[in-house]
């Protein structure tokens, strides 16, 4: 017998008389906080605002719940608490009914209330009177988001005054921090059933309204109505008619995982204004800006207002900052009547737990009091954005050859998910700005390491990547779940000890698939090795075209500190050099730190030419000193580029778009680049600055439209081709995977100007082309390694691709596939011991393997349904496999000892994903416990 959905709360019956007519019904809406994301249950609570005129009560008009699936839930009028308010000189009761429920799985169920009947005299609708009301909530149910739906603050009922500008904001927040969107919808009387003759507001006045010529505040037209879709500002400049409106909206959530925005749902929201007439002008407004605060620092920021009228004016806040468990913003004063100009303070301390990407909205509502009512409302926002805080006291020394880094405990230790060290060469200033976090991508910082987020110090350079004589900068920064990170920490840096030659230039001089050449040139040893080794000294000088191999000896007993490399392909390679010094008896001094040619590369655009050029040198190329690289430019039948422009590289980092070029008589032009970079060592050693060099030439042409040919053949290597050696060694969980894919690229006999290879991924080839997503671009290795993985299942194209920006043909698809394994025991013993408890997959080495979900059914001997285990899924996605069965029935009684049978349908993660069946038995024992 399957899982039944809870109903926790007792409903009262209904005794309904059609001679009762419910006509009170002004708005409303549901909300959801999830309370138990494994057994789907959520508390919800439906709010009702009526008319206190009709004598009648939300719950006397045959209202309904329902779940989206089964029959309608009657509610009786006795299931609400009730408060009545005063909207201008309307009196409004709030009815509230907070219920419990439990979903049988997971999916999508748009929960809804419908009842009879609105309030009478709605205008922009027919026969409000006879209309029922209906109000719907969307919730997405799966363990992958766990999820609870907005919450809308302020009351949905709000008073406005013909010919003045109306305002209202629902201040909502998501309680799990996701993004939320609005948008205007039509009210409704049933699910999918608009009421009768609906005009929004703006409409109706322009059109239907006695008012022949409704005007906006300052007298111009047309009148309108309008939602802020980031905001949830709803404006209606102005009102031109008395009496009662009703709009609709829906409060949409997202959620951003793995770059893919996901909707979880929304809460509709049903409201009424009333207008009325009146001769005062609604508050003006002033807030503070947008702004960011690092969490544990407090604001404390004023907030303005002044009235037209001269009247006293009220003030309130809504929105998350206002709700927060712990801490939360005050007003102050607040629900106090200030004579205008008026003038209270917004406070608040946010908390760690407040580090989010996502901008909290404070909304501040302003109510006039004047000596002849209605009261006019005045609504206005501004963001805040908490930040986590900088690592403090960051540290950093020399111990032997590696750097010993330290730094006080996060402050945020316990929120954050990780602290990161990042390192460059050479110092990098970040921007003086509030809301700057992280380090950007322009600055060339790399990641050394990610660490748990209380840890205090970290070793850098034990695998021997740490060079002689370079200055090292580090940073650290910490990560938080939702992928925010936080203010960068100081920089610290420390210079390598060397007594080597340092390099100085690698410099491109002539551009040539086999004729190009390179000048390289270095120092003679510096400080105590001058001392230390006597002269003259001699060079050798090593090069190789990929740092990660051996270099090759290029040259020997050189007493020269400059060297002409010749015969080079400096149009399609990047050459690394290393000088190795010798004194006069022929002993090594020291080797000097790998240093590289400057590669650029160019992408092509109908209109422009944008180029790229990088270095991996042991001195700085992006030095406050002399940050500006220069771009020269020429075209393919001319030798000589002149200066173009130059860049700063400190602010927009190694890249430069060139928007002046242009087709000459209709025909393409080829340009040419080149560029000449500078950088420096650190001060502290006797090298001259700055230190020049060029790029490669290249050339592109911002009309070419011929793609290059496609790869012919391409490949899967390495170990995940079979599948003993693809699970060899993995521990259960394994999620490091890669794929490596090969081919080759005719350059020769196809394109000249090939930029490289653009790779795609795909989980399965059954997809069409356009399902493929591109997942490395303009690869210039004839290799591509993707990881890591969760998985390694899916299948691969690549295309070449230009300096134009053209791509060739796809090639043929290579497919990995996955490995399934799934196996389940013959015993298990809930005796409540802590061992054995749990009927669940076996544990290493034959830990389940790419399992995306499982179904599970036990049957007794006599073949009855004892239990029954659906474990939900995602694609592409392992679930857990653990805890299938307690031993005990869906009622939650023991089954007695003894063999029970299984049917499992397994579904994996395969290029061909088939479900599999697994049928066996197993034994449930107590040992010496005895059964209920």
């Amino acid at each position: 017998m399957r899982a039944q959905p809870i109903f926790r709360l007792i409903i009262l019956g209904l005794l309904y008389s059609p001679s009762l007519l419910a006509t009170h019904i002004r708005a409303g809406e549901i909300t959801a906080q999830l309370l138990s994301c494994q057994q789907f249950t959520y508390r919800f609570t439906l709010t009702g605002y009526e008319d206190t005129g009709s004598g009648v009560e939300l719950g006397d008009g045959n209202g309904e719940l329902y779940f989206g699936f089964g029959d309608p839930v009657p509610v009786s009028k006795e299931a609400f608490d009730r408060q009545i308010i005063m909207v201008g000189e309307e009196e409004v009761r709030i009815s509230t009914y907070v219920f419990e429920y439990t979903f049988p799985a997971g999916g999508t169920y748009v929960v809804s209330y419908r009842e009879r009947n609105r309030n009478e005299l709605i205008l922009n609708m027919s026969n409000s009177i006879g209309t029922a009301f209906y109000i719907e909530t969307e919730i997405v149910i799966d363990p992958l988001f766990c999820n609870s739906t907005p919450v809308l603050d302020s009351q949905p009922v709000d008073g406005a005054v013909i010919g003045r500008t109306f305002t209202h904001n629902p201040s909502a927040y998501d309680p799990d921090g996701d993004s939320l969107s609005y948008r205007m919808v039509i009210p409704q009387q049933d699910r999918d059933e608009e009421v009768f003759n609906y005009s929004f507001p703006d409409v109706y006045d322009r059109e239907r309204g006695t008012n022949p010529n409704p005007l906006q505040q300052d007298g111009s037209t047309p009148v309108f109505l309008e939602l802020d879709a980031l905001t949830g500002l709803l404006t209606w400049n102005a009102p031109g008619n008395l009496g009662e409106y009703n709009v609709a909206f829906v409060v949409e959530e997202w959620r951003k995982i793995e770059g893919e925005w996901f909707r979880l749902g929304y809460v509709t929201r049903d409201m009424q204004i009333i207008v009325e007439d009146g001769v005062n002008f609604p508050p003006e407004v002033q807030v503070p800006q947008d702004l960011c605060v690092v969490a544990g620092e407090s604001l404390s920021l004023p907030v303005s207002a002044r009235d037209p009228d001269g009247n006293q004016l009220v003030f309130e806040g809504f929105g998350e900052p206002f709700s927060q468990r712990d801490q939360p913003a005050v007003l102050s004063p607040s629900l106090t009547e200030l004579s205008t100009p008026a003038e209270v303070m917004f406070s608040w301390t946010p908390q760690c737990q407040q580090v989010r990407q996502r901008p909290y909205q404070v909304n501040i509502k302003v109510t006039d009091v004047p000596s002849v009512p209605p009261p006019l409302v005045t609504y206005d926002q501004w963001n805040i954005t908490v930040l986590g805080p900088p690592v403090e006291n960051l540290q950093a020394r020399l111990q032997d050859e590696e750097v010993l880094l330290r730094w006080d405990r996060y402050f945020c230790a316990n929120q954050a998910e990780s602290v990161q060290l990042y390192r460059r060469i050479g110092s990098y200033p970040l921007p003086d700005d509030p809301c700057y976090t992280g380090l950007p991508e322009e600055a060339g910082y790399t990641l050394v390491r990610t660490l748990a987020p209380d840890l205090v110090s970290v070793q850098d350079g034990r695998s021997g990547d740490l060079s002689p004589g370079v200055t090292y900068c580090y940073r650290v920064v910490a990560t938080f779940p939702d992928g925010s990170v936080s203010v960068a920490s100081e920089e610290v840096c420390v210079t390598t000890p060397s007594q080597a030659p340092f390099i100085t230039n690698v410099s491109v001089e002539a551009t040539d698939a086999a004729d190009g050449r390179i000048t390289v040139r270095w120092t003679e040893p510096l400080g105590e090795a001058a001392d230390l080794f006597s002269a003259p000294y001699s060079y050798t000088l090593l090069r190789g075209t990929d740092v990660s191999s051996p270099l090759a000896v290029v040259a020997e007993q050189l007493t020269a500190t400059t060297y002409e490399d010749q015969g080079l392909n400096t149009e399609n390679n990047t050459y690394y050099y290393q000088v190795v010094g010798f004194d006069a008896e022929g002993n090594i001094i020291d080797t000097s730190a790998v240093a590289s040619s400057v590669r650029l590369a160019a992408a092509a655009q109908p209109a422009q030419i944008e180029i790229n050029w990088q270095a991996s040198v042991p001195w700085n190329n992006q030095t406050p000193d002399y940050p500006y690289h220069y771009i020269f430019r020429g075209t393919a039948n001319n030798e000589a580029l002149v200066l173009l422009d130059s860049v700063s590289v400190t602010a927009d980092g190694f890249s430069y778009t060139d928007t002046t070029v242009e087709a000459s008589d209709g025909e393409k032009i080829t340009y040419c680049y080149r560029v000449l970079t500078q950088g420096r060592y650190d001060a502290s050693l006797p090298i001259d600055a700055p230190l020049l060099n060029y790029s490669q030439r290249i050339c592109v042409s911002p009309f070419d439209s011929v793609p290059p040919c496609a790869i012919a053949t391409l490949k899967l290597v390495g170990d995940t081709l079979d599948c003993a050696t693809q699970l060899a060694g993995k521990p259960c969980n394994y999620a490091d995977w890669s794929n490596t894919i090969a081919w080759q690229v005719q350059r020769e006999s196809c394109a000249a100007d090939i930029a490289g290879v653009n790779v795609y991924f795909a989980s399965t080839d059954t997809l069409g082309l356009e399902e493929y997503q591109l997942v490395a671009s303009q690869v210039t290795d004839t290799f591509y390694v993707d990881g890591p993985l969760p998985m390694p299942v899916g299948c691969y194209r690549v295309r070449v691709v230009d300096q134009s920006g053209n791509e060739s043909a796809w090639s043929e698809p290579v497919c990995q596939d996955n490995c399934p394994f799934f196996a389940l025991p013959n015993i298990f013993t809930p005796n409540e011991d802590g061992v054995n408890e749990y009927f669940e997959t076996l544990k290493e080495p034959f830990c389940p393997r790419f399992v995306q979900r499982v179904q599970l059914y036990v049957f007794n001997r006599w073949g009855k349904e004892v239990h029954f285990y659906d474990s939900g899924g995602q694609p592409n996605r392992e679930v857990s496999l653990r805890k299938f069965w307690d031993g005990r029935t869906v009622e939650g009684r023991r089954v007695s000892p003894g063999i029970y049978f299984y049917r499992a349908e397994v579904y994996f993660s395969e290029l061909q994903p088939i479900p599999r069946t697994y049928k066996g038995w197993v034994q449930v024992m107590y040992e010496d416990v005895g059964t209920n």
